[in-house]
């Protein structure tokens, strides 16, 4: 969760002189019990920041399917965010890359407003979408910071007692989309689980 969370705080410090336009693109899963909570308190903490200027939403597969991600994103956004704030549904799966949704449409025409950060929480397919389809906008992403990343040989363990590592989950969903944007040299910020958890 700290890397959602850290994500969000290293945007908001980037900016801290003047309001950053910030798209968010996240496949939240937030579930009764407490699980799955980090996207939606990366939201929330978005939505709070003073430092932040929020010009929109978009879903994409991850943690949950599109349209469980889609529902539980509308009623977060509905009840905390911005007036004005708009949700748009994404990529269903990383087959979807380069495929035209209401998301990648939506992230394209505010990349035509004026130039953005993108707070990528899930999988990076609907920004790699509009990088492909759009190569005249790369320019225009100011920087994606990404909860994702890892060194090579690193295992994410919660303790000395956990046995299964966690997945790259986020990086691991769509590799493809990663390098889609690394190729067309979009500035890349990694905010992966590891570095927070060592940085709290």
């Amino acid at each position: 969760m700290r890397g959602v969370v850290l994500a969000v705080w290293m945007v908001g410090v980037a900016g801290a002189q003047t309001r950053v336009p910030v798209w968010i693109d996240t496949d939240p899963s937030v579930a009764r019990g407490g699980k799955e909570v980090d996207d939606g308190i990366a939201l929330l903490q978005a939505f709070a920041s003073p430092e932040l200027e929020i010009r929109g939403v978009s879903i994409v597969f991850g943690n949950a399917d599109l349209a469980a991600a889609s529902r539980i994103g509308r009623e977060i956004v509905g009840r905390f965010g911005p007036k004005g704030v708009v949700v748009h549904d994404g990529a269903a799966g990383g087959s979807e890359l380069g495929k035209e949704t209401a998301a990648s449409r939506a992230l394209a025409a505010e990349l035509r407003r004026g130039p953005l950060t993108v707070l990528a929480l899930g999988p990076a397919t609907n920004v790699a979408t509009v990088v492909r389809r759009h190569p005249e906008l790369v320019g225009r992403i100011e920087r994606v910071v990404a909860v994702a990343g890892r060194r090579p040989g690193q295992r994410f363990r919660a303790g000395p007692k956990q046995k299964t590592p966690f997945r790259d989950l986020n990086f691991e969903l769509d590799p493809e989309a990663f390098r889609v944007l690394l190729a067309a040299r979009v500035p890349l910020v990694l905010a992966p689980w590891r570095f927070p958890r060592a940085c709290g």
